[in-house]
């Protein structure tokens, strides 16, 4: 009777295509154990707007909104559990996709007496970061493109776009690294490298390593963008596109309705049957959101 019923809710909703609808089946898939909340709860964070009217907690949305504009991307840490190693790994893949064409530029740049660097940084390091992902790959299969990016993010100019794009990337393909390796001296000296406190265990690296790939990401970005060698990093950050990349890869892989990443659209077109909110617009950044914005007000 209970698979009657979801097949029931799936199909009103895929004829419908209303987000109440979408809601309804979303709610019922948690409550028969196949979705979990966690999932459901992480893709509201993000905005998914069938996922935010979908949570029975009305507060829930309320208070992380409240979080967002107090601090980067909080929820990262608050959903860890939920999220895995893998879906902080996908959460750092996605961030740093946006500043892939920053390291394109320069690799391809590179001429000369530099042949042998173009030989020794790949144009996209990501790639190794899909496959570990997706063709179930191991940390040394990573670690070519892990230090490759930190070449560039210790030896580019401090603070220039190039700098803070290896220093997403370079987290990007570190989250891979770290999440098939046990807590060892290495991941102490990685926190220290970046400047970041001592690390318990797998999922607080790869909790931080998302964090710290978006971060980098947004603010190359804006560094990109204004090229104000005297601008305050801690002023320049440019959130919705890298937010988007997120949204556009994460929510489908948690709600269960196909993986980007495999199907080759990663970051590059809005999968079928998901919905942002404002019926897909451009978002605005989780800071200037207020708990009761549009398009996320959970209903239970």
């Amino acid at each position: 009777m209970s698979d009657e019923r979801l097949r029931e809710l799936e199909r009103v909703w895929k004829q419908s295509g209303a987000d109440e609808d979408e809601a309804a089946w979303l709610r019922q898939r948690v409550r028969e154990g196949e979705l979990a909340q966690g999932r459901l709860e992480t893709a509201a964070l993000l905005g998914h707007e069938a996922a935010c009217i979908g949570l029975e907690s009305p507060e829930f949305a309320s208070e992380a909104a409240e979080e967002w504009a107090d601090e980067f991307w909080p929820w990262l840490f608050a959903v860890g559990r939920d999220l895995g190693p893998e879906g902080l790994v996908r959460v750092a893949l996605a961030a740093s996709r946006a500043v892939l064409p920053l390291w394109k530029e320069h690799v391809e740049g590179l001429g000369g007496t530099e042949a042998e660097a173009i030989a020794a940084l790949p144009l996209d390091p990501l790639l190794a970061v899909e496959a570990f992902l997706t063709q179930g790959g191991r940390a040394s299969e990573v670690q070519p493109a892990l230090i490759a990016t930190e070449s560039v993010m210790v030896n580019a100019e401090a603070g220039s776009a190039l700098q803070l794009a290896a220093r997403s990337l370079y987290c990007a393909t570190n989250a891979a690294y770290q999440s098939d390796v046990p807590p060892t001296e290495e991941a102490a000296e990685l926190a220290a490298l970046l400047g970041l406190p001592p690390v318990p265990d797998t999922l607080d690296v790869c909790q931080r390593m998302a964090s710290e790939a978006a971060a980098a990401a947004c603010h190359a970005l804006a560094r990109a963008r204004t090229q104000a060698a005297d601008a305050k990093l801690e002023d320049e950050t440019d959130v919705v596109p890298v937010e988007n990349a997120v949204y556009e890869e994460l929510v489908p892989w948690l709600l269960g309705y196909g993986d980007p990443i495999r199907e080759g659209h990663g970051g590059r077109a809005d999968p079928p049957h998901v919905r942002r909110t404002d019926a897909g617009t451009r978002r605005s950044p989780v800071s200037e959101r207020q708990p009761s914005g549009k398009g996320c007000r959970p209903q239970s």
